[in-house]
């Protein structure tokens, strides 16, 4: 019986782990089209619903006609294209809304059917914590386009997706406890470092890739492998203090974000040989090769997102591609780094 619960319970948490990537391939979408501050105010009960009517929708148009966004970039946008990029941030926010129903209405069923022990449930609370806060931060985000600049605050957009990426790992843990035995054995502390080591470089590739995307870092050097024809651009630390450039210039950005991606692969191979060579679980002996393509796959669409930038903005697919193998790539390092510390039934 515990086994069927916790059967269950897993395939819950894994639904929420599918809905939450979902959200971030929305949240790709909604950066890249510019989608992101059509809506200018946060109701979490009111704005369930879209606009109705033709009187509503020109309330809504005649809010954003009053953001730094129109004024200095969409001046003279039409209704219907308007209506085109509320369309991905209302979309964006409506499953954020379903997402949270889709973990409270289940947590409440199985804490009252025993499915969750009441200890266990403090546990899971942290997901509604983590998600609270996602929320909070996407509207702090979303202000910060609203008031003097046409777009949010790198660091912010950086933060709202370093906490769908805390979100995403804690629910996908989660889940793996109640899917996969938990029987210890021992497997190589080396190889296990490793992985945990390859973990945390794909956290840091995410951040850079956020502050990337929030300065549109990739318009500035769409080159490859040099950048605009430079191994180490000149104005790679042009600003003063030295760490702002971490923050606000783009050649340091972008070249960082090549070099962390040069480190992911080197890991990558050194992991995938390794293993083959050292005792390791049948989990992990089998989903090694996924991560391995899911690397290389990821390098070859971040490059060709660059070369495709060449035309002045970042194509909205491959950008989305882009970042949606990088979340499947996280994925499976966690399933993996899980994986090696426990042996199969």
């Amino acid at each position: 019986m515990n086994e069927h619960k916790n059967k269950v319970v897993g395939i819950w948490l894994l639904i929420g782990v599918g809905m939450i990537f979902f959200q971030v391939i929305l949240g790709g979408i909604t950066r890249l089209t510019e989608s992101g501050l059509s809506i200018t105010e946060w109701d979490v009960v009111s704005g369930t619903l879209p606009p109705l009517n033709a009187s509503q929708w020109n309330e809504v148009f005649e809010a954003y006609k009053a953001s730094p966004q129109y004024e200095l970039v969409n001046q003279g946008m039409s209704l219907s294209q308007f209506k085109m990029i509320y369309f991905w941030e209302y979309v964006h926010r409506l499953w954020a809304r379903l997402l949270g129903f889709v973990f409270l209405l289940p947590f409440l069923f199985f804490i009252i059917k025993r499915y969750i022990k009441p200890i266990e449930a403090l546990k899971y609370l942290s997901i509604f914590v983590l998600g609270g806060l996602q929320a909070m931060v996407g509207w702090i985000m979303v202000k910060s386009g609203l008031v003097d600049m046409p777009w949010v605050a790198p660091g912010k957009l950086t933060l709202h997706l370093l906490l769908a990426s805390a979100l995403y790992i804690l629910t996908l843990r989660f889940a793996l406890e109640k899917l996969t035995p938990k029987e210890t054995k021992y497997y190589p502390k080396f190889l296990r470092g490793n992985i945990y080591f390859l973990l945390i470089l794909i956290i840091v590739q995410i951040s850079l890739g956020g502050m990337l995307a929030g300065w549109k870092a990739a318009l500035a050097y769409p080159t490859w492998p040099t950048m605009n024809g430079e191994w180490v651009p000149t104005d790679l630390f042009a600003l003063k203090p030295s760490w702002k450039n971490f923050l606000e210039n783009k050649a340091t950005i972008q070249f960082f974000h090549r070099i962390t991606a040069y480190i992911i692969i080197f890991y990558v191979v050194f992991i995938y040989l390794k293993s083959q060579s050292m005792p390791v679980p049948k989990l992990f002996k089998r989903g090694r090769h996924i991560m391995l393509l899911l690397a290389i796959l990821q390098v070859l669409l971040g490059i060709t997102t660059l070369y495709l930038s060449k035309k002045g903005e970042v194509p909205v697919l491959f950008g989305v591609l882009h970042q949606a193998c990088a979340f499947l790539l996280l994925m499976w390092t966690v399933a993996l780094h899980y994986w090696f510390k426990y042996k199969e039934a």
